[in-house]
């Protein structure tokens, strides 16, 4: 989706914080992919990737979703365009936290590495949000 259609508040919000995590987590290149919950072709990547991999679609279907990031880019995030700002800019911190934790670690196998990564995105995401925010 162009970014261009993404509202201008929420926008800002995710490039602001965009910049802060690529600092503070030292992730070069890291860009954000609008995407729209109704968006057919992601829909159908999730469910291809899913199936390659023997696994669940992780996507908009499958649970509420606000971003996502994958092991195999890592140089984007994907960020949902209809959020409203302060949860667009707390997705886009929480997605790069996950960018980070792919690039210092093996991707999460079991269901508690999973719930390990997702505890320190959240944290990440608080912490970072309240650094560019001051919230």
């Amino acid at each position: 989706m162009d970014a261009s259609r993404v509202p201008p508040e929420a926008r800002l919000a995710a490039h602001l914080m965009l910049d802060y995590a690529s600092r503070d987590l030292g992730l070069e290149g890291l860009q954000i992919v609008w995407v729209k919950p109704t968006d057919p072709t992601f829909g159908k990547l999730e469910r291809l990737l899913a199936e390659m991999a023997g696994t669940r679609p992780d996507s908009f279907e499958a649970e509420p979703f606000t971003g996502l990031s994958r092991t195999f880019t890592r140089d984007r995030i994907w960020v949902r365009a209809d959020l409203p700002p302060r949860e667009t800019a707390l997705a886009v911190a929480h997605e790069a936290r996950h960018v980070w934790q792919f690039t210092h670690y093996r991707p999460p196998l079991t269901p508690q590495e999973l719930e390990v990564a997702e505890r320190d995105a959240t944290e990440y995401e608080r912490r970072a949000y309240r650094a560019v925010f001051g919230e």
